[in-house]
C-alpha cells in the first residue's frame, strides 16, 4: 500500500492471504494517515482484481476505487481488439 497525502508519500506491504489483508485496510489507512483532510478525495488504485475490488468496498466503503494506469490500458487495449480485431492494418500501409 502507498498513501499519498500533501506531498508526502508513506508505504506499507502485508504477505498475507486476502481473507487476512483486506479487514487490515481501514486500521492501517487510520496508522497512515489519521482521519485526513475534510473533503479530500479517497481514491484507493489497484489492478481491479475481483477480491480487491470487493474488498475496498466493503472495508473502505467510503473510498472511491479506481484501476492503475497500467491496468487501465491493458483493458483498452482487450476492448479495442475485440472491437476491432487482432489484425488490423496501419493506415498508409
Amino acid at each position: 500500500m502507498r498513501f499519498d497525502r500533501g506531498g508526502r508519500t508513506q508505504a506499507s506491504a502485508y504477505l498475507k492471504k486476502a481473507a487476512k489483508f483486506l479487514p487490515r485496510l481501514p486500521k492501517t489507512v487510520k496508522r497512515m494517515i489519521g482521519q485526513g483532510s475534510p473533503g479530500c478525495p479517497r481514491v484507493f488504485v489497484s489492478d481491479c482484481a475481483d477480491w480487491i475490488m470487493l474488498g475496498v468496498k466493503e472495508h473502505l466503503p467510503d473510498w472511491q476505487h479506481v484501476a492503475d494506469h497500467f491496468h487501465i490500458r491493458q483493458h483498452l487495449h482487450v476492448t479495442a481488439e475485440v472491437i476491432y480485431g487482432k489484425h488490423i492494418r496501419k493506415v498508409g500501409k
